[in-house]
């Protein structure tokens, strides 16, 4: 049985577009208000998914349940648009300290962890430290997000949730953390498109950034953290950081294409928030995926939308 009444969803990223595509899987026809030319982190974001990673070279949270999902929404957007969207390849993961390469250790000694690594093939990029390859994980490219909402329910401008009729699920990222008290600790990212002459387009580098080939020569570099500077805009510093990080790994950059930015929604403890309003009846939030997203929002989406529609059929 199909839901009853409006839904509204605020935000056409990535929690905004794979919550649209669940509900409507599960019969409902939201409405999706974006402003396509409002800032979005999910536009910038380099779309990793990455089974090891952060400081402590852990293991993704939840990865055994989150990937199976994701992985099985990105074939399905790819079916829907004819656009490949999931790009597998290895991530070589380059020490940068002896504390790190210590780190590293720890993780080829966990079976959990180990399970994704091996050794670190030879590659441009100097390892004094050494490093490991990471398999399981790759890149999402998130300029499918667009064509891959359901048809016809994308409202191209801003909307009020205080105007608003019926249900209303607040994906806004960053400017939706206002909706809810929380220790929020958003974190601004740049990234870089650009040519990298003789740059390695079979892997993702990481030495303290990224480098992901997106073919012919074109690769999207960063990102950058910036936890003060909370504006949209890209930076010159930002610019520069991404520039010197990558002569420091032995690239030679090129031609820069686009810069981008935009401010992750995390929360202090990196967990996402996704179910109703506290206060607001009828109200949802889904926020707080951080760098994550394109690993988490398939599956806490598809949650999401059964939780929604179970409570509005009559």
């Amino acid at each position: 049985m199909s839901p009853s009444g409006p839904i509204h969803i605020l935000g056409a990223g990535l929690a905004g577009t794979f919550l649209a595509r669940a509900l409507h899987a599960l019969g409902a026809s939201p409405c999706v208000w974006d402003d396509p030319a409002f800032p979005s982190a999910s536009r910038a974001a380099i779309g990793l998914v990455n089974p090891v990673t952060g400081i402590r070279l852990a293991k993704s949270w939840n990865w055994d349940a989150f990937f199976p999902a994701a992985h099985a929404a990105f074939a399905e957007i790819s079916s829907a648009t004819g656009l490949p969207c999931w790009h597998p390849l290895p991530i070589d993961r380059i020490f940068r300290t002896p504390e790190e390469a210590a780190r590293g250790a720890a993780a080829l000694a966990d079976p959990a962890r180990a399970a994704f690594l091996t050794p670190l093939p030879p590659g441009p990029v100097p390892a004094p430290h050494g490093g490991f390859r990471i398999l399981g994980g790759g890149w999402f490219d998130t300029s499918v997000l667009p064509p891959a909402l359901p048809s016809g329910c994308l409202r191209p401008q801003t909307a009020d949730p205080a105007r608003l009729e019926g249900t209303v699920i607040d994906c806004r990222g960053y400017p939706g953390t206002a909706a809810l008290p929380l220790p929020w600790n958003p974190a601004k990212g740049e990234t870089l498109t650009l040519r990298i002459p003789g740059w390695p387009e079979d892997r993702i580098l990481l030495r303290g950034i990224f480098t992901v080939p997106l073919g012919g020569g074109l690769f999207r570099a960063g990102a950058t953290y910036e936890w003060n500077d909370l504006t949209p805009s890209p930076t010159g510093a930002g610019r520069s950081e991404i520039l010197e990080s990558l002569t420091t790994m032995g690239a030679r950059p090129g031609e820069i294409l686009a810069h981008h930015a935009g401010i992750r929604p995390i929360l202090r403890g990196s967990r996402p928030v996704c179910g109703p309003h506290p206060t607001l009846p009828g109200h949802f939030i889904f926020n707080g995926l951080g760098s994550k997203g394109a690993l988490m929002a398939p599956l806490l989406a598809r949650q999401l939308a059964l939780q929604i529609t179970s409570s509005l059929i009559p």
